[in-house]
């Protein structure tokens, strides 16, 4: 069987996920998702108190080991850091998108546990 690029980079993410639990103040991820050439992330940051945040990285249609934005553990990397000044785009949920958007933020798969929805 062979993997999805997509797939590929999900794995990568989660491994990432589970390997940052030992560092002091890791964002807890609350769902990841491929959406079409993208990783979408849903999570919350210590340096945005009470915020839902939301990242959807695309990557290249080649998938890179060496490429550190079309990595599972670059884009974990990513969410691991404060905004800054990153636009963000808030959805119908009241999540706060930034990272590689399209018109409008991604849609949240049908079931996502523990996540509000308004």
């Amino acid at each position: 069987m062979t993997l999805h690029t997509g797939e590929l980079i999900l794995i990568d993410f989660w491994n990432a996920v589970e390997r940052g639990k030992q560092d002091e103040l890791p964002p807890q991820v609350l769902h990841a998702w491929v959406d079409g050439e993208a990783l979408a992330v849903v999570y919350t940051s210590h340096t945005q108190d009470k915020l839902i945040l939301g990242f959807r990285r695309a990557w290249p249609p080649h998938y890179r080991d060496d490429d550190p934005a079309t990595t599972g553990s670059g884009i974990y990397t990513e969410i691991s850091e404060p905004l800054g000044k990153a636009t963000v785009v808030q959805d119908q949920n009241g999540i706060l998108w930034s990272g590689d958007l399209q018109a409008t933020p991604p849609p949240l798969p049908q079931k996502l546990d523990g996540l509000p929805r308004k």
